[in-house]
């Protein structure tokens, strides 16, 4: 995830991560319970507590629309 955007979904993590869309989903649930992701309006997001480690961009990964978008 290092250098990649804070806000994504099952298909942007797919992209990242080389999985199938079914499989990032999975993995991504499994962070969730850790608490690495948390589940905002149907996207996973990285706390702020992770973002200054990772390098992290604030904003929505291609893919993700915005509410604006929406």
């Amino acid at each position: 995830m290092e250098g990649q955007k804070t806000r994504h979904n099952a298909a942007s993590l797919a992209a990242v991560w080389g999985v199938p869309e079914a499989e990032a989903a999975r993995l991504a649930e499994e962070l969730v319970v850790i608490g690495f992701f948390e589940p905002r309006f149907g996207d996973y997001w990285v706390p702020f507590v992770y973002r200054p480690a990772l390098e992290l961009v604030q904003g929505s990964a291609e893919g993700v629309a915005t509410a604006d978008e929406e």
